[in-house]
């Protein structure tokens, strides 16, 4: 169960190449605590070592990724922080270093040993109690008007392919109740109860949970969970370079936005502002596109808040902060004329003389809330602003107009 507002602080990413603009923006949403993580590298030709010192076939290899956790964010940020690592050792070991499905396979299961090994050794906790993480990963290899993307998916965030005029879906949900993901959770022990594996873990594979990796009489594949990846490769036929008119690009999300648009809604939208904000040409974009997403609190000033508005900001703060203030004031008001007047704060303050410091701590988040509104945008002009801020305003469209109550992490990867 999220919290009723969402905390709209993001994360954002970008990057840009010879061939591709890329950006990734992730949002806390509605959850207690951000577990996405992401990783964006463009030309790893150039960085990877084993591409560096052997003759290769690439004129550009990218890699994009998209990680979303539960019970924690190790495991998203460590997958994030260390698969292309995983997957250069690889590459060392491989005759023709050609990325086949088998070695990104063997990539992906050994980053899930690295991974436990991680929780074991660094983190100093049983990884049979650690997190878990989905992972949305795609290669890209660009050679002048050949393009071909290699989608790995690990779990149910889920990647598209925009090209030509048609939405192709470049990855697939790899849900418990899905029949070939049933068949091997009930083989290794385990039951699939209210669609989710025994009745806790809604996703059949994923890195980590390694509390459902445990029958020893089975394989790392063949385990309840699993993070053999479902890989999908499709060429971009008939790609121009250059095609300002009808632009070809790829969303890798978390389910935080797939839970709120199909994929050709998604393809649909981004097409759409691609459009409206003029991407490729140098011009300010119009002033609707400036409009902020309608979100009670969020788009008002702290002073113009009514209980709600106080109240939802409180929730979106989560604990201590929700549990305490709200316990205290039923009044929402009133408590925002206590944070605004200092006379009244201080007697607050002197009431509530065991908890001062936390006291000048909310406090001093609610100030902060008003500063941040009375900061002036500025009005994107370059593609590069302009990317960031469609995806950034996908992101709030999906949390706030939408209601996802889940964190939202969205990497567009649009090509030149």
């Amino acid at each position: 169960m999220g919290l009723r507002h969402a905390v709209p602080t993001k994360d954002t990413h970008y990057d840009e190449s010879e061939d591709i603009y890329c950006v990734c923006v992730g949002m806390q949403g509605s959850r207690p605590e951000m577990e996405d993580a992401h990783c964006l590298r463009l030309d790893i030709q150039n960085d990877l070592k084993t591409l560096k010192q052997k003759p290769h076939q690439y004129k550009s290899l990218n890699f994009f990724g998209v990680f979303d956790g539960h019970a924690g964010a190790e495991a998203s940020k460590f997958c994030a922080d260390n698969i292309l690592s995983v997957v250069d050792e690889h590459l060392e070991k491989s005759s023709n270093l050609e990325l086949s499905d088998e070695l990104i396979t063997a990539a992906y299961l050994a980053l899930d040993e690295k991974l436990k090994t991680y929780m074991e050794k660094v983190q100093g906790i049983s990884p049979f109690n650690g997190s878990g993480s989905t992972g949305i990963t795609c290669f890209v290899k660009v050679a002048d008007c050949d393009v071909e993307a290699i989608c790995a998916n690990v779990g149910d965030s889920r990647c598209i392919m925009y090209h030509n005029g048609k939405t192709i879906e470049m990855s697939f949900d790899q849900k418990p109740m899905n029949e070939i993901e049933k068949k091997r959770i009930e083989a290794a022990d385990c039951t699939v109860t209210m669609n989710r594996v025994n009745g806790n873990l809604a996703v059949a594979r994923a890195f980590g949970d390694f509390r459902y990796k445990g029958n020893e009489k089975k394989k790392a594949e063949d385990q309840a969970v699993c993070c053999v990846p479902e890989i999908i490769r499709q060429k971009m036929d008939g790609f121009t370079k250059g095609n300002k008119t009808s632009p070809s690009f790829l969303i890798l999300a978390c389910d935080g936005l797939w839970d709120k648009f199909t994929n050709e809604e998604a393809a649909l939208y981004v097409k759409q502002q691609l459009e409206k904000y003029d991407i490729f040409n140098e011009t300010e974009i119009s002033s609707d596109l400036m409009q902020p997403i309608k979100i009670t609190w969020l788009n008002k000033k702290v002073d113009e808040w009514d209980a709600a508005d106080v109240e939802g900001w409180i929730e979106s703060l989560g604990v201590p902060y929700n549990n305490y203030f709200l316990s205290k004031f039923r009044n929402g008001t009133d408590l925002k004329q206590i944070m605004l007047q200092e006379d009244k704060f201080n007697r607050l303050k002197e009431t509530l003389r065991h908890v001062s410091n936390f006291v000048d701590e909310f406090r001093k988040k609610f100030m902060e809330r008003n500063e941040i509104q009375e900061k002036p945008k500025t009005v994107p002009k370059t593609t590069r602003e302009k990317l960031i801020h469609l995806t950034e305003r996908m992101v709030d469209y999906a949390v706030f107009e939408k209601r996802s109550d889940d964190n939202v992490s969205v990497a567009i990867i649009l090509f030149k």
